[in-house]
């Protein structure tokens, strides 16, 4: 998994290329939790370059927004393709989450 941070004023955006399973997600979760942690509370998930994810990158993105929300911060998740979105809707956890067609319209909604 590779992950690249940017920063648009108090928005982070973390753009990820790869599968997140059960072998990327530790990383992401660490990564966006430590974000949160100092501070950076609105964050923007670009998922365009992800091809699959696993029942453990659910967890996971469930995990990071519970985190943030307690933290009084939004998540928004950008630009998910069909083989991505598809686990969200089965599982039923479309309406939990924020969800944009491009990552500039996530990061304009804040």
């Amino acid at each position: 998994m590779k992950i690249i941070q940017e920063t648009f004023g108090n928005v982070k955006l973390l753009r990820l290329e790869g599968k997140l399973d059960v072998h990327s997600t530790p990383e992401v979760l660490e990564l966006a939790n430590g974000l949160a942690a100092n501070n950076f509370i609105n964050l923007v998930i670009d998922m365009r370059q992800v091809g699959l994810i696993s029942s453990y990158g659910l967890g996971a993105m469930v995990s990071i927004l519970r985190n943030i929300r307690e933290r009084g911060g939004h998540l928004k998740l950008a630009a998910l393709r069909p083989e991505v979105k598809v686990p969200f809707e089965i599982t039923g956890l479309m309406p939990q989450f924020e969800i944009h067609d491009s990552v500039e319209h996530a990061i304009s909604s804040f």
